[in-house]
């Protein structure tokens, strides 16, 4: 019985092995931009350009375009405050 199922595993792994891909659709690349997602490599003080120059008091960060925008959540959907959710669990 061991012989047997030791037959069919080596028999299995080998038609794995040597199976055909005809039956595989070839790869496309995307005709459209997609989404993606960006790594920081390293990383820009609070306050200063990736330079290391201050920036104008209007911006937190170098990617932020001025005062208004919303760096923190999303319009409707705000982080909460992490050190006041902290203070008093």
């Amino acid at each position: 019985m061991k012989k047997t199922l030791s037959w069919l595993i080596v028999v299995g792994m080998m038609a794995s092995i040597l199976q055909s891909n005809r039956l595989v659709a070839p790869v496309k690349a995307a005709e459209y931009g997609t989404n993606a997602t960006f790594i920081a490599t390293r990383f820009v003080p609070i306050g200063f350009n990736r330079d290391g120059s201050l920036l104008d008091r209007s911006r937190i960060f170098p990617w932020q375009k001025g005062a208004g925008e919303e760096i923190f959540g999303r319009s409707g959907y705000l982080m909460p405050d992490s050190e006041l959710a902290t203070l008093y669990s």
